[in-house]
């Protein structure tokens, strides 16, 4: 009885703290970093990310998508018409701003070196993380919508939904080993430990 309840303040804990996760994200990322340059360039990755799934949207004229737009990231409905490859192409429209982005910039020399590189690693970084294959992110959106669309989800969404949170715990530990080792990376340790959070509520409701 005891559990039941622990579990069930648990669940709303996660989902009070979820809503607050665009303001958790955006101040952690901003005051997180020692200096300026890979903070502001960070944000900008960030914002060619987000630009990706709306341009995908309006370009591919997907209007019956009910899709939320937050800060941190985009939210496809459950109610709503459009197909799931649709939904894998939305997810995919993000990461694929950012490689494009990183390439397109590097036969020009209109920044200085240093901000080029910066800019170039920090967009690759955006992509590779978000295809991770972890809850909210776009790797686990892409994942299964497609199981959704091959009618698959049953048989392996249990193993996608082990695989992100095993992911989340490794990255969690991760970053409070690099935080006490080496300093700073504050606001991946407070993301990845909210994720974490937010897994464990999924598990135990």
């Amino acid at each position: 009885m005891h559990n039941h309840k622990f579990s069930r303040t648990f669940v709303r804990f996660s989902a009070k703290l979820s809503a607050f996760l665009p303001s958790v994200f955006w101040i952690l990322l901003i005051y997180g970093f020692d200096e300026a340059l890979p903070a502001g360039i960070t944000v900008i990755s960030a914002v060619i990310h987000e630009l990706g799934h709306e341009a995908y949207l309006v370009l591919g004229k997907n209007n019956n998508l009910e899709l939320r737009t937050t800060l941190s990231g985009f939210r496809i409905k459950k109610a709503r018409t459009g197909s799931y490859l649709t939904d894998a192409f939305t997810y995919a429209s993000g990461p694929i701003a950012n490689i494009f982005a990183a390439v397109i910039i590097m036969p020009f020399k209109l920044f200085p070196d240093e901000y080029k590189t910066l800019f170039i690693d920090l967009n690759l970084i955006t992509a590779a993380s978000n295809l991770l294959p972890v809850r909210s992110y776009d790797g686990y959106g892409i994942i299964t919508s497609l199981l959704k669309h091959y009618g698959t989800e049953d048989k392996y969404l249990p193993i996608v939904d082990n695989i992100s949170f095993s992911i989340i715990v490794f990255l969690a530990l991760l970053s409070l080993y690099i935080v006490g080792k080496v300093g700073g990376s504050y606001w991946m340790a407070g993301l990845f430990i909210i994720l974490l959070i937010g897994e464990v509520a999924e598990r135990i409701k």
